[in-house]
């Protein structure tokens, strides 16, 4: 179950990387970059999701998982998505990315829409096999965890880390 609920997760900021694609190929990067007020809500949105996620962690660190004081309670399938695609779109390197490396290998003047359906493919199959590479790992080193018994101390360590994370995107924000 876990690992479905991080490829979605993955699948959410494969989308947000295509959405970056298509402007680009539309031309559009510019409005993206006009856009900044939106993307920097969108970061901030996203930090602020960080920091409930570790708050959330911190608070139920070492106790059964997918449970909570009302009950079972587990992050829906929407909600990874949403999280994952927020981060995307939110990430400024891939708007860089998109606006002035792409275009160096890729004439998107002459792209048909053959070419438009191979890049995104490449896009989205680069994301899923990376990200998917780093969900797999990462369960994988959760489970050995749990298993030595040092489930509590991770828990604490990754909401620390939520924390600090939603932090920094929020602090960069503002510059």
């Amino acid at each position: 179950m876990q690992f479905f609920q991080a490829l979605i997760l993955v699948l959410g900021l494969a989308a947000g990387d295509l959405v970056y694609l298509c402007l680009a190929i539309a031309g559009l990067t510019a409005l993206a970059l006009v856009m900044g007020d939106f993307f920097l809500f969108v970061r901030l949105v996203c930090a602020t999701y960080l920091c409930y996620l570790g708050w959330k962690i911190l608070k139920q660190a070492g106790k059964a998982k997918g449970t909570s004081s009302h009950g079972k309670r587990k992050t829906t399938y929407l909600t990874s998505f949403a999280l994952g695609f927020g981060v995307s779109l939110g990430n400024p390197k891939a708007i860089l990315f998109y606006v002035s490396l792409m275009p160096t290998f890729v004439d998107v003047r002459t792209l048909t829409l053959l070419d438009t359906a191979v890049l995104s493919a490449i896009v989205l199959g680069v994301s899923l096999i990376v990200l998917g590479g780093y969900a797999v790992l990462a369960i994988r080193v959760a489970r050995f965890a749990v298993r030595r018994g040092a489930d509590k101390r991770i828990d604490q360590l990754v909401g620390a880390a939520l924390i600090g994370a939603g932090v920094f995107v929020a602090a960069r924000s503002q510059s």
